[in-house]
């Protein structure tokens, strides 16, 4: 039938009872289209808001499996509820207005706060765009894919899950100087949290040495916080530095032509520009040896 109110008789054979009428309002049968968020703590607690139609009523439920909670009206199409404590898993959500359940739910997850450890460089530079990887101790529940996310600081960046591998990675955001709070997010839930992210100074460069050469001629980038483990691009091409310290870095110019942009990379964080290398030909009978710098300086005749 159509919703609304009806009157209700009771006949028998034909023959009324009495000329009394019941009425009788038809409701539609609740339905629950959407849940923000799917996913809450095992401890319980996280406010659920519920998207459906029909959650109209005097007395509103949200049943989490075989758990049954008060639900709030929010609006004609929405419902509050809190989270109660459950065990790790999926559940059907659904919501039981005036008695009457849904002829729908939607699934929510519990998950079990996890710790996460940090696999990558320890500390990162104020620029951001550090590649931070993590593993949590527990299996992550399947989610869609910008379902999780990392916090450093007051900052959320997209993450990418492997739930098999328990494997984690998100690029760092730009901070300040000093720690910052890393923990893990799904559909804005914190599920986890690991252990602080010091922020330090970006690395400096005074300049490339020699600017112009043949290929195959070592270069020496100066400069401070240097250290790591460094690649060296000269235009496109990429190469891992002969060696590297706090206050220097030795390239090798691979095989070009012309001028090209020298950059560095220093434990997978972004690359930045250092200066401009030009090749050049190596002269008839000369050996392409070149002198960057010689230590001691003087010394005694």
């Amino acid at each position: 039938r159509r919703e609304g109110a009806v009157s209700v008789r009771i006949a028998a054979n034909g023959v009324a009872f009495g000329e009394h009428e019941v009425i009788v309002r038809i409701v539609p049968q609740p339905e629950v289209f959407s849940l923000q968020p799917s996913v809450g703590p095992a401890t319980g607690g996280n406010r659920v808001r519920i998207l459906g139609r029909g959650l109209v009523g005097n007395t509103t439920l949200c049943k989490f499996g075989d758990t049954t909670v008060r639900a709030s009206l929010l609006s004609m199409e929405e419902l509050l509820c809190s989270q109660p404590p459950l065990d790790q898993g999926a559940y059907t959500l659904e919501v039981v207005i005036d008695g009457i359940p849904s002829n729908n739910g939607a699934r929510f997850h519990a998950v079990a706060y996890t710790s996460l450890t940090l696999v990558s460089k320890p500390q990162i530079s104020v620029r951001g765009g550090a590649r931070l990887r993590l593993k949590t101790q527990e299996i992550l529940p399947p989610a869609r894919p910008d379902a999780y996310a990392c916090r450093v600081g007051t900052r959320t960046v997209a993450a990418s899950v492997d739930p098999a591998s328990t494997g984690i990675s998100c690029v760092a955001p730009a901070g300040i100087l000093g720690s910052a709070s890393l923990s893990l997010l799904l559909e804005g839930v914190e599920m986890g949290q690991g252990p602080d992210i010091p922020y330090v100074d970006a690395p400096v460069t005074y300049g490339l040495l020699p600017t112009s050469g043949p290929s195959k001629r070592r270069v020496v980038v100066s400069g401070q916080r240097l250290g790591g483990s460094v690649r060296c691009r000269f235009g496109a091409i990429i190469a891992d530095a002969l060696s590297s310290s706090e206050e220097r870095v030795v390239c090798e110019a691979p095989e070009n032509t012309g001028q090209v942009q020298v950059s560095l990379s220093i434990d997978s964080e972004p690359w930045f520009d250092v200066g401009s290398y030009t090749y050049e030909a190596l002269g008839r009978g000369a050996s392409g040896c070149h002198v960057v710098s010689m230590s001691p300086a003087s010394g005694p005749r």
